[in-house]
């Protein structure tokens, strides 16, 4: 894997506009995007994704709302949409935040601290590869 992609930027929606209206020459090497922005999305950001993909630029979802520090179980929904996402833009990589950030299918919205106790690595260890194991 490549992990040197060149110059990237974090594609926030001030910037749409102004990407759709540029050719390769004029953007970036990869845009990171936030996943859950473009997970099930029609319309803008579908067009913005269509856009980006057609210029050969790579693109790299960040995720905040995994959840990988929770003990509660994945939100099996949440995973589908990612999957969805994963499969349709195809990054040679994606990444998402080592926190909790909902607690029995509540969303907070916040990136959490993870518990510091040993049960709390197994568990995010466990977490980890099984996120793994799907996405291969």
């Amino acid at each position: 894997m490549e992990l040197n992609l060149g110059y990237g930027i974090g594609l926030r929606r001030t910037h749409y506009d102004e990407v759709l209206r540029r050719s390769s020459e004029q953007l970036p090497d990869w845009f990171e995007i936030v996943s859950e922005n473009f997970m099930n999305y029609g319309g803008r950001p579908e067009k913005l994704l269509t856009h980006i993909r057609e210029q050969k630029i790579e693109i790299i979802p960040h995720g905040v709302g995994l959840s990988l520090g929770s003990l509660d179980k994945f939100n099996t929904d949440y995973i589908e949409k990612l999957k969805s996402l994963i499969s349709e833009i195809k990054p040679k990589y994606f990444s998402d935040h080592l926190c909790f950030s909902s607690t029995k299918m509540h969303q907070y919205h916040d990136l959490l601290p993870i518990l510091k106790t040993k049960q709390s690595l197994n568990e995010i260890t466990d977490r980890v590869k099984w996120i793994e194991d799907i996405f291969q």
